[in-house]
């Protein structure tokens, strides 16, 4: 081989040289085209020769060197179609024609020739197929040129791949006897030795059973592996051609021909007639020598890739072991975890679609016959996965997930991966978290009961984190994100329902996930914890015992507690604008506050729904889980506790119900002190450490109903004085104060447990709070709720005196309202409540009350309608300051529309439309109230009986206005 011929041509010489030889193959192709048109078979043959011989060029790029081969590569099978017709039309004799092209000077021009001559004299099969390739194998080894030798190869391989023979091998084979070849002369320049040609194929023998004549499928492996080897060593002999300077684009290039060298082995895995014993014998070991000999980095790597995507998954679950095995003694600079990833990738994704296939079939074959049910499993078990490539023939084991039984898959791949390993001491913690992923990825999905594989895994990467600690790479993206898909693995990855694998994996040897997620960055941690949450909460699952409690809190504390790497404003909540820092937090960016808020309540009611999980059927165990679960939920600090204690209170309240439930014993009773207790401290917390002190009000009043339902008198008292004092000293806001008041009002009256003067201590401190609210009606408002404690369903608490004390004060602050429309509406609301507990037989509120006080609001309205007609300014100013003051609900006004009290008044307009409308809806509320009484006097509710109260003696004054 000559230094002009290794010589590649400038870049900028490249397109011209293409172009020109392109130019020339066409006007021959034209030519050649033209005298087959005739029947002018010897100038169509001479055209062809001169057209090929354009591939003798030299000087051109792989990438070029394609373009003007594909060109070449159309005309000439097109010559072979032609020849074929010609011949069997008999105008043409191919096998003297086989003969004649071999004359042909120049050696490049004469193979390609003769494998177009060949390639239409095969389906003649007037000659054994395994004679012609295997002559037209030895002649091909006259060209040793790395490219141009690369492309005739392939050309020989795309021309014979349909006429291969793949007829099954008989037992006892008659080697057939080969006529001795002349050694072909080797293209040293430019390929001009004087051909020596072949003789013409003798006729093909008489086929006999023991030995076809065409050859079996052992000649057809023996013809592609050769061609493999040859064309394999001309590939990795591509790199040294040309000068040191130039060899990262010579590994570019060799990259572009890859694909010529793996169409061998793709061929090898089409042949129909190979089964898995010819595959482990004949095929897989002499591939696998050529990759250890080959010893170049490239072609190991995309030839173990080629193998691993091309044959049949069952073949490779059968030889694992020797493919495996190479991966020790490929070049250290192979990437062996790309390799073992995409070979546990596909066996993976394997199992996991049997597995589902078999389940399909369970459910159609349900119900059938057992014979039909036997005869359908063994047609699915005998037929071969439709994936292009060769049928399996051989008997397939019972399958388990997918998986043959007699097959240890992960107990390989587990040795195999840890003797990588450790005898690879270069190998990066990024490839080894990824190798450990896919073998995560296998276990889970193939073998999603066998927790102690997921447990050996987590182990061992704990321990090759520990190792490459400090280290650059342990933090790089690939690495956490390799790292995280495990861990998220595991959790995703539960077979069992209701009793998931991310619970079982954190029993007994749990500490490994545990602590291999404490090294990872905060963002893995998070995500993790997320996910674990959703899992658990998805899957229903238990958490019974207080390891478990523990581990699941641990695995989750990256949301529960302030962590190192994370945030500033998620450690100390300064995004949350408190009255005392409103100033100081202000700044430019507080939109994006209301974003982390929202994030933080997001993830802590995550950890809410993780507590509502806390269950067992032993009361005093499952108030001990819930203690544990305090622990850990307090180290969260203020902000994080009043999204998560509240979910304590709700279970530790179930849990008092169940308690109370039981028989009474000395046991129970602690038991249920030692949960107020709890229920106590928890809320306290609350109240003390977190800024939603409305949230503690409730809670404590939640817990009094449930000592109220539990029997419990100084229990539920100590409750509602936690809740008042609460009020007293941490409630400044008027309208918190009104809704505060009203909700101890509401839980007051729902209890039944309190000796008489505990009952009158707790509702007159409630009305005292009522009469020193700060503005008139809320005072009146707070007064009139206040006065139905003195008249509950429960008998013994009943005080008609301090009823109507209660009323006549609220008379008292409406008449001290200077606004005369809201003054009119606070009394209408208390000739309600008066003619209510009228209704109720309260017997100190009379008929005369009533009327009176109907006498007294149909002047006062009367009073208002005629200053509203004489005077519309000055009423436009009054009825301004009608409309729901702040502090006050509108719900609380009983049949008054009073609209948005936050929205401005048009000033133009205020007269015209607030002030008439504010007044008519009093009016209306009053017009409203008044029909109710007569129809109250024309027929009285059967629900009060004979003896209820007496409506006629009431006089409903008559509303003109």
């Amino acid at each position: 081989m000559s230094s002009s011929d290794l010589s590649v041509a400038p870049p900028e010489d490249q397109a011209r040289i293409l172009q020109d030889a392109l130019a020339r193959v066409k006007v021959h192709a034209f030519h050649m085209r033209k005298s087959l048109d005739a029947e002018r078979i010897m100038d169509a043959l001479k055209h062809a020769l001169e057209l090929v011989s354009e591939l003798r060029v030299g000087t051109l790029t792989p990438k070029n060197y394609y373009e003007l081969y594909m060109l070449v590569f159309d005309n000439l099978r097109y010559l072979a179609v032609v020849l074929g017709d010609a011949h069997r039309a008999g105008k043409a004799d191919l096998a003297t024609l086989y003969e004649l092209v071999q004359y042909s000077g120049a050696i490049v021009p004469r193979l390609y020739m003769m494998i177009t001559v060949a390639a239409a004299y095969l389906p003649m099969r007037q000659t054994p197929v395994k004679i012609i390739l295997r002559d037209l194998l030895d002649m091909c080894r006259g060209v040793q040129h790395p490219v141009r030798g690369l492309f005739l190869r392939h050309y020989l391989s795309s021309m014979t791949k349909d006429y291969l023979p793949d007829g099954p091998n008989p037992a006892a084979a008659v080697a057939m006897p080969l006529p001795a070849s002349p050694e072909p002369p080797v293209d040293q320049a430019n390929g001009t030795a004087s051909p020596t040609p072949s003789p013409a194929p003798t006729p093909a023998p008489v086929a006999t059973a023991a030995a076809p004549a065409d050859g079996t499928v052992d000649d057809a492996i023996a013809f592609v592996m050769q061609n493999f080897v040859e064309m394999n060593k001309l590939w990795v002999r591509l790199q040294y051609q040309g000068p040191t300077r130039d060899r990262d684009r010579r590994e570019e290039e060799r990259r572009e021909l890859r694909i010529l060298v793996g169409t061998n082995i793709v061929r090898l895995s089409q042949l129909e007639a190979v089964d898995l014993g010819m595959y482990q014998a004949t095929i897989l070991p002499p591939i696998l020598d050529q990759i250890i000999q080959c010893r170049d980095v490239i072609a190991q790597e995309y030839l173990m890739e080629v193998i691993i995507q091309v044959f049949p998954d069952v073949f490779h679950l059968q030889t694992l072991q020797p493919l495996l095995a190479v991966t020790a003694q490929l070049q250290r600079q192979v990437n062996i975890k790309q390799i073992i990833v995409a070979l546990i990738d596909r066996l993976r994704a394997f199992a996991s679609e049997r597995s589902n296939a078999a389940s399909a079939a369970r459910e159609e074959n349900d119900g059938a016959a057992a014979g039909e049910s036997s005869s359908a499993a063994a047609s699915s078990a005998a037929a071969a996965p439709a994936n292009g490539t060769a049928a399996v023939t051989t008997t397939a084991a019972p399958l388990a997930n997918g998986i043959p039984s007699n097959v240890q898959l992960f107990d390989v791949f587990w040795a195999q991966i840890t003797q990588v390993i450790t005898a690879r001491p270069d190998l990066g913690i990024t490839d080894i978290a990824s190798l450990l992923l896919s073998l995560m990825q296998l276990s889970v999905t193939c073998y999603p009961t066998q927790l102690e594989y997921v447990d050996q895994i987590l182990v061992f990467a704990r321990e090759q984190v520990a190792r490459a600690a400090n280290t650059p790479e342990l933090l790089a993206p690939a690495t956490v994100a390799s790292l995280q898909s495990m861990l998220l693995a595991v959790l995703q990855g539960g077979a069992v329902p209701r009793d998931p694998l991310v619970v079982v994996a954190l029993r007994g040897q749990g500490a490994a996930f545990r602590d291999l997620l404490a090294t990872q960055p905060y963002a893995t941690r998070l995500h993790v914890a997320r996910t674990l949450v959703t899992a658990l909460v998805d899957a229903r699952a238990v958490l019974d015992a207080e390891e478990v409690v523990a581990a699941v809190w641990e695995c989750v504390a990256v949301l529960v507690k302030d962590q190192r790497d994370a945030p500033l404003w998620k450690n100390t909540g300064m995004f949350v604008d408190r009255e005392a820092a409103a100033a100081a937090l202000a700044s430019p960016d507080s939109h994006h506050r209301d974003d982390q808020l929202e994030q933080v309540a997001m993830e802590q009611g995550l950890v809410a729904k993780l507590v509502t999980l806390i269950a067992h059927e032993d009361t005093g165990v499952h108030a001990q889980l819930l203690s544990v679960t305090r622990k850990y939920l307090a180290e969260g600090g203020g902000y994080r506790i009043k999204y998560t204690f509240p979910a304590l209170v709700y279970q530790a309240i179930r849990l008092v119900d169940r308690v109370a439930a039981l028989p009474p014993t000395p046991e129970t009773d602690r038991e249920q002190m030692h949960l107020f207790k709890y229920l106590h401290q928890v809320i306290t917390a609350i109240h003390l450490k977190s800024d939603d002190i409305d949230q503690a009000t409730h809670l404590f009043l939640m817990a009094a109903r449930a000592a109220d339902a539990a029997k419990s008198e100084e229990i539920a008292y100590e409750f509602f004085v936690s809740a008042l004092t609460v009020y007293e000293e941490c409630i400044s806001d008027s309208r918190h104060q009104f809704l505060a008041l009203t909700a101890i009002v509401n839980a007051l009256l729902e209890c039944s447990v309190f000796a008489v003067d505990n009952y009158d201590t707790l509702a007159t401190k409630c009305t005292l709070h009522a009469s020193r609210l700060l503005k008139r009606p809320d005072q009146c408002r707070a007064v009139i709720q206040c006065s139905h404690l003195f008249w509950p369903q429960h008998k013994e608490y009943r005080d008609g005196k301090r009823v109507l004390e209660c009323l006549q004060k609220a008379l008292k602050f409406a008449d001290a309202c200077l606004d005369t429309i809201m003054n009119v509406e606070l009394f209408i609301e208390t000739l309600v409540r008066y003619i209510y507990f009228y209704e109720k037989g309260c017997p100190v509120v009379t008929s005369k009350h009533v009327s009176g006080l109907l006498e007294l609001i149909a002047t006062n309205l009367a009073n208002l309608h005629e200053a509203a007609s004489t005077n519309p300014d000055d009423n436009a100013v009054t009825a301004a300051t009608s409309v729901v003051p702040r502090g006050f609900s509108a719900s609380s006004l009983v049949g008054l529309d009073v609209g948005d009290a936050s929205a401005p008044l048009p000033a133009a307009r205020a007269g015209a439309l607030v002030g008439p409308s504010s007044l008519k809806t009093v009016t209306s509320h009053f017009r409203r109230t008044c029909q109710m009484v007569r129809e109250r006097q024309a027929n009285p509710p059967r629900t009060l009986g004979e003896a209820g109260p007496y409506y006629g003696e009431m006089v409903v004054p008559a509303v003109a206005f």
